[in-house]
């Protein structure tokens, strides 16, 4: 989706297990940290439908029914940080549901050279990454025990059985975001990290589902055959693998799993 804001927090009041989402973003080729990149997430809600679509675009893959008109304007979910001098940056979202054929994820693309607009989006530059990080399996399960995720009767995969997230772990690349819980349930929420490597140089052509305005959201008509663009994007140069699990620089010091 265009024209998403700059914002750390993009639960918009919705229902279900609050993420706190650190990631950290560096060069593959240097190791260093990439300051002032654009990174860009977005997930299901906790009973697996995406926002700033009508719904008709995910229904092939089974994806939950929904108010099309509305949900199009729905920005839940979605949103832009921009990492600091340790390529790291932080989000307030919530540990997302699932949909048929899918283990739980959640979507991240990079930026770079963009400039930042009065209205806090970002326009130009080059995508440089278009991945996704999944979560443990242990914790998924016991999210799902919870409401409303419990609410959500469409076919669960697990992780073992997901190809996609199978293909992001090539070359030994973890993909699965580290964890600790805050409180003694999992209402009290997750504190998550992840770090992944960029091939800053690359830059990906990516299918535009919607685009947005201050004021409303268009969906952009989807065409057949596209799949390569909308699970990952194509180009020259994009890194092979999943994220690298390790604790963030700016974030708190790894902890040992619940």
């Amino acid at each position: 989706v265009t024209g998403e804001h700059i914002r750390k927090d993009v639960r918009e009041n919705q229902p279900g297990v609050t993420l706190h989402l650190d990631m950290q973003v560096y060069d593959i080729k240097t190791c260093l940290p990439i300051p002032k990149a654009a990174v860009e997430i977005w997930g299901t809600n906790a009973t697996g439908s995406y926002s700033g679509i009508t719904g008709a675009g995910m229904d092939f893959l089974g994806g939950a029914k929904v108010d099309g008109k509305a949900n199009l304007q729905n920005r839940a979910m979605r949103g832009i940080q921009i990492t600091d001098k340790d390529g790291a940056v932080q989000f307030d979202t919530l540990y997302p549901g699932h949909y048929s054929g899918r283990t739980n994820h959640i979507h991240v693309m990079t930026h770079t050279g963009q400039e930042e607009l009065p209205n806090k989006t970002i326009k130009g530059g080059k995508i440089n990454h278009v991945g996704q990080i999944y979560f443990d399996q242990s914790l998924t399960t016991e999210v799902e025990k919870t409401a409303p995720y419990a609410d959500n009767k469409q076919q669960w995969t697990l992780n073992k059985a997901d190809m996609i997230m199978a293909g992001g772990t090539s070359g030994n690349a973890d993909n699965v975001v580290n964890y600790v819980l805050l409180g003694n349930k999992l209402e009290d929420g997750v504190f998550g990290w992840i770090n992944f490597g960029i091939d800053a140089a690359s830059a990906r052509d990516v299918r535009v589902a919607s685009e947005c305005t201050d004021t409303e959201c268009k969906e952009v008509p989807f065409k057949f055959p596209d799949f390569g663009a909308l699970f990952g994007g194509k180009g020259k140069g994009a890194p092979k693998g999943g994220a690298k699990a390790a604790a963030p620089k700016a974030a708190a010091p790894p902890a040992k799993q619940a």
